[in-house]
């Protein structure tokens, strides 16, 4: 939850009512980490990982709609790209 809470700026209280509501929507599953009992870890379900391509892929969209007058568009969206995969790389 803290990493969750950090990547997303918000405070632990809001990460962990954010992951109750994915969580009765079976978009992810949470479970003890076996290794320190003080972690949860949250894992993606099937389900989840549909939507999360959705709001990714419709996330692209408008922002190629908004970087599509700049003259170097589609390199700005491939430096967003992977800006996006450095972030998620610090869990």
């Amino acid at each position: 939850m803290q990493v969750l809470s950090n990547g997303l700026c918000i405070a632990p209280s809001t990460a962990t009512r954010l992951v109750e509501q994915m969580e009765k929507e079976s978009w992810v599953a949470r479970a003890g980490d076996p290794e320190d009992r003080r972690r949860v870890l949250i894992h993606l379900l099937p389900r989840g990982e549909e939507r999360a391509w959705t709001l990714q892929a419709n996330a692209r969209h408008e922002l190629w709609k908004l970087a599509g007058g700049l003259p170097d568009a589609e390199s700005v969206l491939t430096t967003l790209d992977q800006l996006g995969i450095a972030l998620g790389r610090h869990d």
